[in-house]
């Protein structure tokens, strides 16, 4: 199972890092941990990618875990359907 940190500004600016990084890792694994211990806010675009990974993950049979998420990152991925 790979972790992937996510970056403290990691929004709309910086989304396309954050894809690529996961486009990267999905060629080798089909489980993740998204580690969200420096982060305070999420965006939609976050929220967007997360929910494709979770999707991908479900597919090949695997897991995507989402740990270290403040409360406040938390409520706002509950807000997408991430749970």
């Amino acid at each position: 199972m790979k972790t992937i940190k996510i970056q403290e500004d990691c929004g709309i600016k910086k989304i396309g890092e954050f894809y690529d990084e996961i486009m990267l890792a999905m060629e080798n694994e089909d489980s993740f941990v998204l580690d969200f211990s420096g982060v305070r806010r999420v965006d939609l675009s976050v929220a967007q990618v997360v929910k494709a990974l979770r999707r991908y993950c479900e597919y090949k049979g695997g897991i995507c875990e989402i740990r270290n998420a403040s409360e406040e990152t938390a409520r706002l991925l509950s807000y997408a359907g991430i749970h």
